[in-house]
């Protein structure tokens, strides 16, 4: 019961920060309340886990929470890995730009 209080409190924080962050990002803030909202289900009620597990084929719930949380891992790393070469490769870009800018102001300087 402890755990089932603290579980279900922590989903639903996680449930309203990325409400709060809906703006950002709307894709991911649906997925993210819908993640913390179908696991709040399950934490409210365990045997319905077991459940669904066995009608996929899995034995018991637990590890189909697991597998799910593998899987949900592996896309948001995925997600942030192609983020971040978009912000480097946009940082190159305005690197190489503000370099070829200083070096032509530098040029009628030296001239001169």
């Amino acid at each position: 019961m402890i755990f089932q209080f603290i579980a279900s409190a922590v989903l639903l924080c996680v449930a309203f920060y990325a409400y709060t962050q809906g703006r950002m990002a709307p894709k991911v803030t649906a997925f993210a309340i819908v993640i913390a909202l179908v696991g709040e289900y399950f934490v409210l009620f365990p045997d319905q886990a077991m459940r669904v597990a066995n009608s996929v084929g899995i034995g018991r719930g637990v590890d189909l929470i697991f597998y799910l949380w593998i899987l949900f891992s592996l896309v948001a790393l995925l997600y942030l890995h192609l983020k971040m070469r978009v912000a480097n490769e946009r940082f190159t870009n305005l690197i190489r730009e503000l370099a070829l800018q200083r070096s032509e102001e530098a040029d009628p300087v030296q001239r001169g």
